[in-house]
């Protein structure tokens, strides 16, 4: 066995001063504002959609079998939060950490994280919604129990 060199062995942990407390409770304290924001935007956009009529007037324009049609709509919805979403997420995920010394990744490198993470919720979401709504339309008495079910084997896998 190889032994590695001193200076590439980790050191102990900083000791804890009470100026990084203080740090920390900032960046706890602005991290939970921020995702009471982030969770009010989303609110916002939900509200904004049944209040607009644009929800009701996609769902009028699409005459299509209703899986297809909710895919469809799922995507713009999806789409358009993430417009909405993305510079609080920006800054939220990506800009405190580094501000706070908690992260070193680039910009570059943060985007194509993101991207992955958006295409794989996508693709799990997408799948789960067009199960649900075939589901509804199949088996209209066990189609929550179906959709649970499929959800449920997805979050532990």
């Amino acid at each position: 066995m190889s032994r590695q060199s001193p200076s590439s062995e980790p050191g102990p942990p900083p000791r804890p001063t009470l100026s990084r407390q203080q740090k920390a409770r900032t960046y706890a304290r602005r991290a939970r504002a921020l995702y009471f924001v982030d969770v009010a935007v989303g609110a916002a956009f939900l509200a904004a959609l049944l209040v607009s009529g644009v929800s009701r007037y996609v769902r009028d324009s699409l005459a299509l079998p209703l899986p297809l049609a909710a895919v469809i709509f799922s995507i713009g919805i999806g789409m358009a939060y993430m417009v909405v979403s993305l510079p609080l997420g920006y800054y939220r995920v990506f800009i405190m950490p580094r501000r706070y010394g908690l992260a070193t990744q680039k910009a570059c490198g943060w985007l194509v994280d993101k991207a992955k993470r958006s295409l794989l919720a996508l693709l799990f979401g997408l799948a789960v919604v067009a199960f649900a709504y075939w589901a509804l339309d199949t088996v209209p008495n066990l189609w929550w129990l179906l959709t649970g079910a499929l959800v449920a084997s997805v979050t532990v896998v």
